[in-house]
């Protein structure tokens, strides 16, 4: 019976490929906490350096340039730069109400890589993420208060659901006001890049096709179906 039990184990295998808990953890903090959303893709005619040009040159508000005016609504301005692997890092930020001349914090990063389709046709993958420094005010403040709460006079259950609620409220708040700005940036580049799009390919009309049929060939049928008779 030992030996029965022995051989069952060490025949018993664990996937190789099966992450650990750890593993599985990690990746759902990044997906759930880091980053944003799932890649998006924007297909387009002209090459990498052109699309980089238009869009550094449409950050720039300018008079020349009024139908894009609604980009800038609120006092919002875009920010581009390179990157080494040929794409660009983009974010914004816009005026706050209060005072005249700050601006709000840059909350995320969205990063577009270039991949070609064919030879004319290059295809602009967007991917974002939450900014570091704007990651960690989301643990700050709420653990700045929570250590205030627990030295309150309440009960057990008051505290423990109200610090729960400061970190869940921070989480939400953070992460609706992250998805926002990456939403003003990809409508952005959609908006600036509209005129650029590949033509798509031409579609079968819905309905009957225009076929015109020639007397002759009529004729020439209808001789050929009486030979056949014949025959």
């Amino acid at each position: 019976m030992a030996t029965n039990q022995t051989n069952f184990r060490a025949n018993v295998q664990m996937p190789e490929g099966a992450p650990s808990s750890f593993i599985r953890l990690y990746r759902w903090l990044l997906q759930h906490v880091w980053f944003l959303q799932s890649s998006s893709h924007i297909r387009l005619a002209i090459s990498p350096s052109q699309t980089y040009q238009i869009l550094e040159t449409a950050t720039k508000p300018s008079v020349k340039r009024l139908g894009l005016r609604k980009l800038f609504a609120k006092g919002r301005r875009y920010y581009i730069r390179a990157t080494q692997d040929s794409g660009f890092q983009m974010s914004t930020n816009s005026r706050v109400w209060w005072h005249p001349k700050r601006r709000t914090a840059i909350t995320t990063i969205l990063t577009a890589k270039f991949e070609p389709v064919d030879d004319t046709v290059s295809r602009l993958k967007l991917s974002s993420r939450v900014k570091l420094r704007y990651l960690l005010g989301q643990l700050i403040y709420p653990t700045f208060f929570a250590s205030l709460v627990i030295f309150m006079d309440w009960s057990l259950w008051a505290i423990v659901l109200s610090v729960l609620g400061l970190y869940v409220l921070s989480w939400f708040g953070h992460r609706f006001t992250a998805l926002l700005e990456v939403h003003e940036i990809i409508f952005f580049i959609e908006t600036v890049l509209a005129g650029f799009a590949p033509e798509p390919p031409k579609q079968l009309a819905s309905e009957g096709a225009d076929i015109i049929i020639e007397d002759d060939f009529v004729a020439e049928w209808d001789r050929f179906v009486e030979e056949k008779r014949g025959d």
